[in-house]
């Protein structure tokens, strides 16, 4: 005696029944795997950000690109390479290649709301790009005085002391 809705009433087989159950599973396997591979090889970001004394009339994005060119510069990022030997840790066979990867890995960013510039290194590893940009920030900030210094980038505004 068949009851209303059965399986079999419908004309699915059980082998076919257990059939449609083993996909859905498999699939749902699939996307938890690439899901949990999403997870795990994405990228850390280490964050710096400072404020900047606004010119009078000063765009925030040229003045953007004018931080972004100053810390992708070689000046600042290929003494990084060799204080943290990068092509050694990375494995790469040249500068050239190390410059690239790094330049890819940051980003500058302005905002005019607040004057300030934030600047962004991934990374898979969080302590791997804590310590990079710890380390292009300490040349970023030499070459960034000295560029301030000649009138090439506005000056960088100092926190008052913190009231009592």
């Amino acid at each position: 005696m068949a009851r209303n809705g059965h399986l079999l009433e419908t004309g699915m087989s059980k082998k076919g029944v257990l059939a449609a159950i083993a996909v859905i599973l498999l699939l749902g396997l699939v996307g938890a795997g690439i899901l949990g591979w999403m997870y795990i090889s994405r990228d850390r970001a280490a964050v710096a950000s400072y404020r900047l004394v606004m010119p009078e009339g000063a765009n925030m994005s040229e003045l953007a690109e004018g931080e972004a060119a100053l810390l992708k510069s070689e000046g600042v990022l290929r003494p990084v390479i060799g204080e943290l030997d990068l092509l050694t840790r990375w494995k790469l066979g040249s500068e050239e290649e190390a410059l690239a990867r790094l330049r890819s890995k940051l980003t500058v960013k302005g905002s005019s709301a607040n004057e300030r510039v934030m600047v962004i290194y991934r990374d898979r590893s969080q302590e791997r790009a804590l310590e990079i940009l710890g380390a292009i920030n300490r040349r970023f900030a030499r070459a960034r005085y000295d560029a301030s210094a000649r009138g090439k980038l506005p000056r960088v505004r100092t926190n008052p002391p913190p009231t009592p």
